[in-house]
């Protein structure tokens, strides 16, 4: 969940340094899709943003999904890949921030 918040925390700040509302929501799909209005090249983190939505909202809100608990729980195969998830996300926020001098 951690690295969710991380995906999450990191698309936020690009809201943030283009001056945009930031949503109140942890939907990963629906920050990144505000996200891709700024900069269509987002779309390339959709496919992860969707993956870590599919396993974050159940095992934070259990009843959200029917069907989802107990064979959508993650495995330690999906943590692991969350974390590459989280990586990519950041360095190409990084980068984009680090293109407008929003980060040294």
């Amino acid at each position: 969940m951690t690295r969710v918040n991380g995906v999450e925390k990191t698309l936020k700040g690009f809201l943030q340094a283009h001056s945009r509302r930031i949503p109140r929501t942890h939907n990963l799909a629906e920050i990144l899709g505000l996200c891709i209005q700024l900069d269509s090249e987002f779309e390339s983190l959709e496919g992860d943003c969707i993956k870590l939505d599919i396993y974050y909202i159940p095992s934070r809100y259990p009843d959200a999904i029917p069907g989802m608990l107990p064979e959508g729980l993650s495995c330690k195969d999906d943590t692991r890949r969350s974390l590459g998830t989280l990586r990519r996300v950041v360095e190409f926020v990084e980068g984009k921030l680090t293109q407008h001098d929003w980060c040294a």
